[in-house]
């Protein structure tokens, strides 16, 4: 059916560097122009194009170089007119009107159709022709084995193009896949007009039925195949279901069995994969195991391929190869004379009928025909254009010439000298062209793969095998199309052979009378089989290009990298693919082996990989995996350069910051394919990764392995204690929002991120500013509304956005004209000073240092990737106003300098926006302001507001009144803002109080609004105005109620004191102090205490933090002194390193250690405080005195 290249023939080899390609291109052009103007003499650029080779291939160089050329004095010998009649369609129509003539004059004739007609003639007229059955299924092992050992062979000659045919081998995949499920689709469309009758060659055991007794001669019993009951029927009306086994024996017939049952499905599969592997290869000669004999043929052709030179088994191999087809062509001119026996067997038999059978062929091949107009004029195209941009019709216009040719001769062989002419003029580098093209005519034959699809599927439905056709075997009878290709002879009606031995594979059944009438239809399927192969071969010129067209525009792609960057480009996509598995598994009747799968990862997926830094410490880093050169092909898909202004240190530590974060982290192919290890010798890094994506079966072993670890703050610093560097994104999930490919600014969240910051000073790494340009492009990009997607982001810890690349997919845009993606690191931020805990002033120093280095990557570079020159990087810099602490004593006054910071580095100008209840706020007078002389304060204080500070260096004065107002609380508050001129803060609070209890409850007159809940009704604490010990006017609750454990014995209901609301609410100064108080007890056994795990001694809550869904922080009794029932004092760090856990509010997750910015968030929205009073398994009563809330170094600049 197809057409190869001769086994005397040689690649091209013209890309050498000793061979002048402008001479050979300019001896090409004019051989190939004067063949063409030699055929065009006739007015038809085609004459004689339905057999006769006129162009042919030589050897024509001394030096190992091919070159085409022509020979109008072509060696092989011309076929006559007559042949060439003879073997083409008129051939074919010859034998099928034969055939239907002979079955008309039995039919007339009551003497031969008393002879002839029924199932034994039938079956011994179609055994007739199907000796021309077997004669094609005996060639169709060694042809195929010889051609594509040949085309294996040839592909690996030369070394320097094989990168080249590598990333062909997708593509070529891709357009036989597609042409199988079109063959598929089309098929099913019209199944139920081209179902015929169950056959008696369906049969794999003979069953016998006893004749009627009460009518021997004319009844015969069958079975009912509504009823499945055995019935008495005419034997005429049974004829085309039953047949004579032995005439005579037994006096019985033989009646037809339904087809032998369709094994497992996995047991389908096994077979298969078996096959793929022959354990014997002279069986799977015998046995025309095409899918074992391709396999083996393509590993035999590169062991000959790479074969020293000189070596006999090519020369062999190529002269059998001839041998095959001269014999293949011998057995081929006789299908006319196969067709009337064929056609005449199922006739005579009665499983077939003119009109209707016709009629039936006729959909067939409509659907054929239909299936090749949408490969050709829509799925290629298609593939050409999302793959390279390229416009496909214009392309298809310039290689016009070579699909009428192929579809007029049905030779890929004969039209490759006029297609070589075609795409010399439509592909930027002819030499390699004719490389690639001489690949495909060996392999890409998507064409060939539609024939065999359509055409067995038309056997199991036109031979009543449909029911056969289960999900499994439609999915093997597709793999063995797509193997089965390689394997179609280089010969007309080649294919069939291909397809019977298939078939007899996948069924293990004979031959079935359906076979005849697709011989009929092959002369149509033919031609356009040729058709859609060369437009598949042409195809995949231009992606096989892509590296070397840039003068014709064809974009750096080929299919692999498609498909590699698709698959590997998110952790998501390895989950759904694992689901899907097991699922199969399940539904097929193997979900013990899905159950111990899953056994067997659970315990890797629980083992905190995530947070080991290294794999002797049980970490999952896999360097071969991450450096291995498939990455490649992802960083040439999307274009990656790679920049770095200054080579760092290998024997110093970094912690490299990239900008902007992107969509999906496109940037982390900068660590793949060795590109690390190139631009960063000898520094080992990891790169922090968001903890979500580590709870992804599957995705989190492929983020492990290519050598990211938990973003947290303790991963961090293990990570640097290992002397490895990080790679760090700061601006995280929230920078994603940001990414919008349509604007011409770049968008950063770099405020108030100084956690980075902090930790490169604590452990002396050096900072790296590193800039990211071109991913904002690669994507399309929807945002849903912000309350909804800051819900997911706060519950799930992930982003939710709708995105979107090439064809809807996770695949990222190509990026045309100018821009391009690249990665610039900039010049190393050096710490000067390690600090075990450095201050926020240190860190926004740095911080500033850090912001000032990427507006200077982003400006310098930017030309180079494609960005206009008026696109800007905005980086948020919103300043803080700082919330302050003051003292001061009663009747004194004292001068308050304002903080606050700003990100961009612009001056600050200052605002009182509220004043204190109590006390007055001054501005600075003159003298003290520029010189410090009293009087400090003007003479009036503020009455307005806003109010700008008008004092040097943002002071004012605040002065506090001889007033008897508590010595341990804070006495007022005033708050102000700062504007950097063009943002303005958020108000800073400044608390004014005298002593570092900033909230305190001493109970010196009642029980100052403290309440006891979970007791028996919440009844109040009692006020006790006495002396006992360290206790002073104090109050105490007794236990009113017990509900005991019965298997700890310990109290479920325990009572806590809760604070009053001036405790509650934004006390944003406890951060970094403490919360104290004093515990007794008068009464209760302190031997036998409640489980300590059960009762925390402090809770603060949260009910609208986490979006409103609420915190709640513990703090355990194992952290402090154990409470005897003697008085005891505690003084409760509120630092979130200092043992407090929050509660996940989910009996199967166990408590965490809150983030400082999530306990600062509770002490500013303190909904509740918490001290136990309940210790013991039965009653008790117990004191608290001495509440105080003391003020630390305040929220935190991260945290505002």
């Amino acid at each position: 059916m197809e057409g190869h290249l001769n086994g005397d023939l040689r690649l091209l080899n013209e890309h050498r560097g000793d061979v002048d390609e402008a001479a050979i291109a300019r001896e090409d052009k004019a051989r190939l122009g004067q063949a063409s103007k030699a055929d065009t003499t006739a007015g038809w650029p085609y004459k004689q194009a339905m057999c006769s080779p006129d162009y042919r291939l030589s050897e024509t160089s001394a030096d190992d170089s091919h070159r085409w050329s022509t020979n109008s004095n072509a060696s092989l010998p011309r076929k006559s007119t007559c042949c060439t009649w003879f073997l083409g369609a008129p051939g074919t129509l010859l034998g099928t009107s034969l055939g239907l003539g002979l079955f008309a004059l039995i039919q007339n004739v009551a003497e031969l159709d008393a002879v002839f007609t029924g199932v034994i003639a039938g079956t011994n007229c179609f055994s007739l022709g199907g000796v021309y059955f077997r004669a094609m299924s005996c060639m169709v092992a060694p042809l195929a084995f010889s051609s594509i050992a040949l085309g294996v062979a040839s592909a690996v000659t030369t070394p320097k193009m094989l990168h080249l045919r590598c990333k062909m081998a997708g593509f070529i995949f891709l357009t036989m896949l597609l042409a199988v499920l079109q063959g598929g689709i089309w098929v099913y469309l019209i199944d139920g007009a081209i179902d015929g009758r169950r056959y008696p060659t369906l049969q794999s055991k003979s069953q016998l039925s006893i004749i009627c007794p009460h009518s021997p001669t004319t009844h015969i019993l069958v079975v009912n195949d509504t009823t499945r009951s055995l019935e008495c029927q005419p034997v005429a009306a049974t004829r085309a279901n039953a047949f004579t086994l032995k005439l005579g024996a037994f006096n019985t017939k033989a009646s037809v069995a339904a087809a032998r049952p369709a094994p497992k499905d996995m047991k389908r599969v096994i077979t298969l994969i078996t096959q793929l592997s022959s354990p014997n290869i002279v069986m799977a000669f015998y046995n025309n195991n095409v899918v074992g004999l391709v396999v083996f043929a393509v590993f035999f052709g590169l062991a000959t391929g790479l074969a020293p030179q000189g070596s006999v088994v090519r020369p062999v191999l190529q002269e059998s190869h001839q041998l095959f087809k001269t014999m293949s062509g011998y057995i081929v001119a006789t299908s006319p004379i196969a067709l009337p026996p064929l056609i005449l067997g199922p006739l005579l038999v009665g499983t077939h009928t003119i009109p209707r059978d016709i009629v039936r062929l006729a959909y067939f091949l409509g659907a054929y025909v239909c299936a090749t107009i949408m490969h050709v004029a829509v799925v290629l195209p298609s593939l050409l254009f999302l793959c390279t941009g390229v416009n496909p019709y214009r392309y298809y216009r310039k290689i016009r010439d070579a699909l009428i040719y192929g579809f007029g001769c049905s030779s890929s062989l004969k039209t490759l000298p006029i297609t070589i002419r075609c795409v010399d003029r439509a592909v930027p580098n002819p030499h390699i062209a004719r490389v690639t093209l001489s690949i495909g005519l060996h392999l890409n034959k998507s064409g060939g793969a539609l024939y065999l699809a359509t055409s067995l599927l038309w056997i199991f439905h036109n031979g009543g095998m449909y029911y056969l056709l289960t999900p499994t075997e439609l999915c093997i009878l597709g793999v063995s199309c797509i193997l089965g290709a390689a394997a179609v002879a280089p010969i007309r009606t080649g294919g069939m052979g291909v397809v019977l031995c298939i078939f007899a594979s996948v069924t293990s059944l004979p031959t079935p009378f359906t076979y005849g009438f697709l011989l009929v239809g092959e002369c149509i399927m033919d031609p356009l089989a040729t058709l859609t192969n060369i437009a598949g071969n042409v195809t995949t010129l231009p992606p096989a290009f892509a590296q070397n067209a840039c003068s014709r525009n064809f974009p750096k792609l080929t299919f692999l990298q498609l498909s590699v960057a698709f698959i590997s480009i998110h952790y998501l996509l390895w989950f759904w693919v694992a689901v899907g598995f097991l699922y199969y598994l399940y539904s097929i009747g193997y979900g013990l082996v899905s159950a111990a799968v899953i056994a067997i990862y659970v315990p890797s997926y629980f083992n905190g990989a995530h947070r080991k830094v290294t794999v002797a410490k049980g970490g999952k880093q896999w360097d071969g995996l991450r450096t291995h050169w498939m990455w490649k092909l992802m960083c040439e898909y999307v274009g990656l350069e790679i920049v770095r202004e200054q080579e760092l240190d290998s024997k110093k530590q970094y912690i490299f910051g990239f900008h902007p974060h992107g969509i999906l982290v496109l940037s982390r192919m900068s660590c793949y394919a060795g590109n690390w290890e190139s631009v960063h010798p000898g520094i080992d890094v990891r790169a922090l990764g968001a903890t979500p994506m580590f709870y992804v079966p599957l995705g989190r072993e492929l983020c492990l392995w290519l050598g990211a670890v938990d973003a947290g703050r303790s991963t961090a610093q293990k990570v640097l204690d290992n002397n490895l560097s990080i790679i760090v994104y700061p601006g995280g999930s929230k920078e994603i929002f940001l990414t919008n490919p349509n604007t011409k600014t770049t968008e950063l969240v770099l405020n108030k991120r100084l956690g980075f910051i902090k930790l490169a000073i604590k452990n002396g790494a050096d900072l790296v500013p590193t800039f990211v340009f071109g991913e904002k492009w690669m994507y399309n990009l929807w945002n849903p509304p912000k309350g909804l997607r800051q819900t997911v982001l706060q519950v799930l810890k992930v982003p939710l956005l709708l995105f979107w690349g090439r064809c809807c997919t996770w695949v990222p845009l190509r990026l045309t004209g100018q821009r391009r993606m690249g990665i610039v690191y900039g010049k190393p931020i050096v710490i000067t000073e390690k600090k075990d805990n450095p201050t926020d002033e240190e860190c926004l120093a740095y911080h500033a240092q850090y912001v000032a280095a990427l507006h200077g990557l982003f400006d310098k570079y930017k030309s180079e990737f494609g960005y206009d020159a008026d696109e800007t990087l905005v980086i948020s810099t919103t300043p803080v106003a700082r919330h302050l602490v003051v003292l001061v004593d009663p009747g004194q006054d004292v001068v308050v300098t304002l903080k606050g910071y700003s990100l961009s580095g612009l001056p600050l100008t200052y605002t009182i926006t509220s004043l204190p209840t109590q006390g007055s706020l001054y501005q600075l007078s003159q003298v003290f302001s520029d010189y410090g002389y009293d009087p400090k304060k003007q003479a009036s204080p503020l009455a307005a507001i806003p109010s700008p500070v008008t004092g040097s260096k943002a002071r004012v004065v605040f002065s506090r009144p001889f007033t008897a107002s508590p010595l341990d609380s804070k006495f007022a508050e005033f708050t102000y803002t700062v504007n950097d001129g063009a943002t303005t803060s958020q108000a800073g609070i400044v608390t004014v109080s005298q002593g570092a209890a900033v909230m305190s409850s001493q109970f010196y007159f009642d029980t100052d609004g403290w309440s006891i809940v979970h007791n028996h009704q919440n009844s109040p604490p009692v006020f006790d105005p006495t002396s006992r010990g360290a206790l002073s006017y104090y109050i105490y609750g007794t236990d009113a109620m017990i509900h005991t454990d019965p298997i700890t014995a310990s109290d479920r209901e325990l009572w806590y004191f809760s604070a009053p609301p001036k405790f509650l609410g934004n006390q944003w100064y406890a951060y970094g102090g403490s919360l104290d108080f004093i515990l007794a007890a008068s009464e209760g056994d302190f031997t036998a205490v409640n489980a300590p795990a059960s009762a925390p001694l402090v809770i603060l809550d949260c009910a609208t933090c986490n979006l409103n869904a609420g915190v709640r922080l513990a703090w355990a009794q194992a952290n402090s002194p154990t409470f005897t029932g003697v008085t005891t004092a505690y003084s409760v760090p509120l630092l979130e390193t200092s043992g407090w856990l929050m509660d996940p509010k989910n009996t199967l997750l166990p408590w965490t250690v809150p983030t400082q910015c999530q306990l600062v968030e509770v002490l500013t929205k303190l909904s509740g405080i918490s001290i136990l009073g309940d210790f013991t398994q039965r009653y008790e009563t117990v004191a608290l005195d001495s509440v105080l809330l003391l003020h630390g170094p305040g929220q935190p600049m991260a945290c505002y």
